[in-house]
C-alpha cells in the first residue's frame, strides 16, 4: 500500500466561505451548506451575513434546530435578545436535548438581567451536555 502525504491546506473562515459558496451554487436546495458557511460568518463576526445564510437554510428546511441556534445566536450577538430568544425558543422546541440552544438563551437571558431564567437554561444546558458547563 503506498500512503501519499496530504498537502497542507490552511483551513480559514474565508477559504470555508469560498467552498460552501461553490458549493451553494451547484446545488442551492441543500440547506447545510448555508448553515455552515452562517457559522463561517459568525467567526468572522459577520452577523448580517451570518443571518441571511440561516434564514435560506431555514427556508430550505423550517424544522432546521441548529439553523434556528445559529441564526438565534447571531442576534444575540448584534443586541437583538428579543429575536434571539424566539430562535433560541424554536430551535428548543424542534430539538429539546439539543443543548446549546439553552446555553445560549441562557446567555441572552443574562444579558437581560434575568438571572432566574439564565440560571435554569444553563441547568438544562448542563444535564443536556455536560461539557456545556465547562465553557
Amino acid at each position: 500500500m503506498i500512503v501519499l502525504p496530504l498537502p497542507l491546506v490552511e483551513v480559514t473562515p474565508e477559504r470555508t466561505i469560498t467552498d460552501l459558496s461553490l458549493e451553494i451554487e451547484k446545488c442551492p436546495c441543500q440547506p447545510t451548506p448555508y448553515l455552515l458557511r452562517g457559522h463561517a460568518y459568525l467567526h468572522l463576526q459577520e452577523y448580517g451575513l451570518a443571518v441571511d445564510d440561516y434564514d435560506q437554510a431555514i427556508k430550505l428546511l423550517p424544522e432546521f434546530a441548529a439553523a434556528y441556534n445559529g441564526r438565534g445566536l447571531a442576534y444575540r450577538l448584534l443586541g437583538d435578545y428579543a429575536k434571539a430568544i424566539k430562535d433560541f425558543d424554536r430551535a428548543i422546541e424542534l430539538s429539546s436535548s439539543f443543548g446549546h440552544p439553552y446555553f445560549n438563551r441562557g446567555i441572552a437571558y443574562r444579558q437581560l438581567g434575568n438571572e432566574t431564567q439564565a440560571a435554569a437554561d444553563f441547568n438544562r444546558a448542563a444535564e443536556l451536555d455536560p461539557d456545556l458547563g465547562q465553557r
